[in-house]
């Protein structure tokens, strides 16, 4: 029986084989592992041989997703926002999300840089084989393209800040990547681990969390917070626990 081929995100059609990153991104990578710091990755409970998890990063602006992309010792595919990963909507936003010109000139240097960067999007996001975050009716792509992953013995990255201000190391954090554990469970019958990850640009390291492991037993919605905020605030320990300087400025604000 002919063994069926893996069908990976590619940024040209929805999903496309990729026998061998392209020529280009890996180029691209071995650039960014030179010219960007080493990373130690330093583990609080390694992970059992062969068992694919979800690891909840920080985003620190683009540093959270280079220094995993970088550094990470383990093979991943990282959720990556919808609109970035396509090059028909990487330009609007692009404007909308990462730029924010002041003046007429600025706004149309920035326009004509949102389209001749959405071809190089397109190879780096096809070389990071990433799964398209999808937050509207296609989010059920987003959970089947992570639960296949996980069940070829890839990890998954996801990046659940929403700006939402939490800590001075992170922001707080949405749930909805616990639906994943929900359907891994159902295919397989496992209980997925999610570990909280903390990328540190004071001491360069990524700190890896203890782990927090799903229950089916349990009430969902329960589940789905409980699962949230133990990553969320696991983070936030991990960033303190380095001593560098905050992230983020929480003054006047609640903080953990």
């Amino acid at each position: 029986m002919q063994k069926k081929k893996k069908r990976y995100y590619s940024t040209t059609k929805r999903y496309a084989a990729w026998k061998h990153p392209h020529l280009f991104f890996r180029g691209i990578l071995a650039i960014g592992r030179l010219v960007f710091p080493k990373h130690k990755t330093c583990w609080q409970e390694e992970p059992p041989p062969g068992e694919a998890a979800i690891y909840c990063a920080n985003h620190a602006g683009a540093y959270g997703p280079v220094v995993m992309v970088t550094n990470f010792p383990r093979p991943f595919r990282p959720w990556v926002i919808d609109q970035v990963c396509f090059m028909k909507t990487f330009p609007a936003f692009s404007r909308m999300d990462f730029w924010h010109p002041k003046n007429p000139f600025s706004k149309g240097l920035f326009w004509v840089l949102s389209y001749l960067l959405a071809p190089l999007a397109k190879v780096i996001f096809c070389g990071v084989e990433a799964i398209p975050a999808h937050f509207n009716d296609n989010a059920h792509v987003t959970i089947q393209k992570s639960v296949q992953t996980l069940r070829e013995g890839k990890n998954v990255v996801i990046f659940p800040e929403n700006r939402t201000p939490y800590s001075e190391y992170n922001e707080d954090f949405s749930s909805g990547f616990v639906y994943v554990a929900r359907r891994y469970y159902r295919k397989t019958g496992q209980c997925l681990r999610f570990y909280p990850v903390f990328a540190c640009r004071f001491n360069h390291t990524i700190q890896v969390g203890k782990p927090t492991v799903f229950r089916p037993e349990a009430d969902f919605a329960e589940e789905r917070e409980r699962i949230k905020n133990y990553l969320r605030d696991e983070m936030t320990r991990l960033g303190r626990a380095q001593g560098g300087p905050a992230e983020y400025d929480v003054a006047d604000k609640p903080v953990l």
